[in-house]
């Protein structure tokens, strides 16, 4: 219930799985807590219907206190100065219009406006007193912006017990028209109304939302009863020997599935069967290489082979041999300078016969180098494709 006060749906649809959800708590939980206290006076001078100082002394205990009073005799003043003590405003005046709303000085009252209140509070001795002034020649909007002062018994101050916002949220009092208007309205407007008044607006959204869960939830679990009545059809007359066993776990509603049967019958125990769901566990966990891509390389892999194939001609393949016979020959003259070669010793290696074989080698050289990239490339994609072609995992040798 508290995760639906919140609001927070997925919170409420995770415990109902069983998952384990912390609320965030309430918005005073982070800081200091309301005293615990029963009022023990009210003290009006100049506001709404009391003009000189009035004063109704009530007994601080638990309990019901009925206060009785003629017309006009300031039951609703009290009330009213109360509320705009504790919460900072008056929600009649505030809604009202005309002569229906008034102000909050005393008609003729030219004065200070003053509401004080003396609290019992648990854990303070002699309570506290709570006081609001309006100095006179002050507007009256003034008096919603002005703080408390708080005192202890001794007239000294004292620290602010916290209750704004609890009375803002738990009031305190309720105006005669909101109670009245409940009669004459209907039935719906009447709950809504007592459930604003009774700050229990925000019960209803909670139960409101549990309401949305629980239909969403009837509707998946409508949802896995129609799978099971497919699975049904797959288990029977399945040759597994615990098929005909989840069928009868399987007749009952979802409502009453006993899971923790349905997984001690699907997971064998055994120490075969343990090794059975490593192995299993094990294949489930490989990862296969992209089909796509993997089909790609295949693709690369034949066109780089049959380029270096078309590549590597008789010609081309003496062109290379020549070339690199010249290119050491070159190498030989340019370190030991002109002299006989020293292979046939007939020729010359001179300065004119440089210039021939390096002509001849620029030439082989063209045709070398379209070998070379063919080769190249080839060698490329072969490599590729290795990185993704494994050898066969043991997950699968061992089944």
């Amino acid at each position: 219930m508290q995760l639906a006060l919140e609001g927070d749906e997925d919170s409420v649809r995770h415990a109902l799985s069983g998952a384990s959800v912390s609320p965030a708590g309430s918005p005073q939980s982070s800081g200091q807590q309301p005293a615990h206290a029963f009022l023990r006076s009210i003290r009006l001078e100049g506001f709404r219907g009391v003009g000189e100082r009035s004063e109704l002394n009530l007994s601080p205990i638990p309990g019901l206190t009925v206060i009785v009073g003629r017309n006009g005799s300031g039951k609703s003043s009290f009330a009213e100065g109360l509320e705009h003590l504790l919460t900072g405003q008056l929600r009649r005046v505030k809604e009202a219009t005309g002569q229906w709303g008034g102000g909050l000085r005393h008609v003729g009252w030219s004065g200070d406006v003053k509401i004080e209140a003396e609290f019992a509070v648990a854990g303070v001795v002699g309570g506290l007193t709570l006081t609001r002034t309006l100095p006179s020649g002050e507007k009256e909007a003034s008096l919603d912006k002005l703080p408390n002062s708080v005192a202890n018994s001794h007239g000294q101050p004292a620290v602010d017990p916290n209750w704004g916002e609890a009375a803002k949220t738990w009031r305190p009092v309720l105006s005669t028209s909101e109670i009245s208007g409940l009669s004459q309205s209907k039935p719906t407007d009447i709950v809504t109304a007592m459930l604003e008044a009774l700050s229990l607006k925000e019960l209803v959204e909670a139960a409101d939302l549990l309401r949305k869960v629980e239909v969403d939830t009837g509707k998946d679990v409508d949802r896995c009863e129609a799978k099971c009545a497919d699975l049904n059809v797959v288990l029977q007359g399945h040759q597994d020997e615990r098929a005909e066993e989840c069928r009868t776990l399987l007749a009952r509603t979802a409502w009453t599935w006993d899971f923790d049967a349905l997984a001690r019958l699907t997971t064998d125990e055994s120490e075969d069967g343990e090794s059975l769901r490593t192995r299993l566990n094990a294949v489930t966990a490989l990862r296969l290489p992209d089909t796509d891509q993997a089909a790609a390389m295949v693709r690369e892999v034949k066109v780089a082979t049959d380029e270096e194939q078309q590549a590597a001609s008789d010609h081309a393949v003496r062109a290379e041999s020549v070339a690199l016979l010249l290119k050491h020959a070159l190498d030989h003259h340019a370190t030991y300078g002109d002299e006989r070669c020293p292979v046939c010793e007939v020729g010359a290696l001179d300065t004119a016969w440089r210039t021939q074989a390096e002509e001849r080698l620029s030439v082989l050289s063209e045709s070398v180098s379209r070998l070379k990239e063919a080769r190249q490339r080839s060698k490329m994609a072969v490599a590729e494709l290795r990185l993704v072609l494994v050898p066969v995992p043991s997950a699968l040798t061992d089944l």
